[in-house]
């Protein structure tokens, strides 16, 4: 007959368990990069984000201060600058991934498809309408387009220069 021999299986060691844990967070970590990559959610974010600071200046301006904002693209992301009655406050709306273009018109003098890294967008409202004041001095912003730079989703949103009111398209 043969004798059995016995093994001292304890379960895991400490170490084991340490790098099995940090296999299974690397995994969920890059599931998820790769699900906002295809997910175009850098863009829905950048979107909301401006549609958000341009409805708050339009409603400051109409509380009868002062407002503006400036669009521009700085050491890779896309930010925003907000003077309230002289005092100016920066935040970021996007990152690198996401490329931003606006159209600008009036009648028939046109400038569409303006990339904001090579040229900042002003934004500012009448502040007894609420109504879109010229952005750069003769022409209306008609569209903002926001995509990201590997291709993908687009979002417009589109401003109504009488009324001033940012809608999704």
């Amino acid at each position: 007959m043969k004798k059995r021999k016995e093994i001292n299986n304890q379960g895991f060691s400490l170490v084991e368990l340490i790098v099995t844990i940090g296999i299974v967070s690397f995994l969920i970590v890059g599931f998820f990069v790769g699900f906002n990559i295809l997910t175009n959610k850098s863009v829905e974010e950048c979107a909301k984000k401006m549609q958000s600071k341009m409805e708050n200046n339009r409603t400051t301006t109409m509380g009868k201060l002062n407002s503006s904002l400036k669009f521009y693209v700085s050491g890779g992301k896309i930010k925003v600058d907000e003077t309230i009655d002289g005092n100016t406050t920066t935040s970021v709306v996007g990152d690198s991934s996401v490329v931003v273009t606006y159209d600008l018109k009036n009648g028939t003098d046109e400038r569409n498809g303006v990339n904001l890294s090579s040229e900042p967008l002003i934004v500012s409202f009448d502040r007894a309408s609420g109504s879109l004041n010229k952005s750069d001095g003769s022409r209306y912003l008609t569209y903002i387009k926001i995509a990201k730079s590997s291709g993908g989703k687009t979002i417009t949103l589109k401003v109504d220069k009488l009324s001033g009111r940012i809608s999704v398209e």
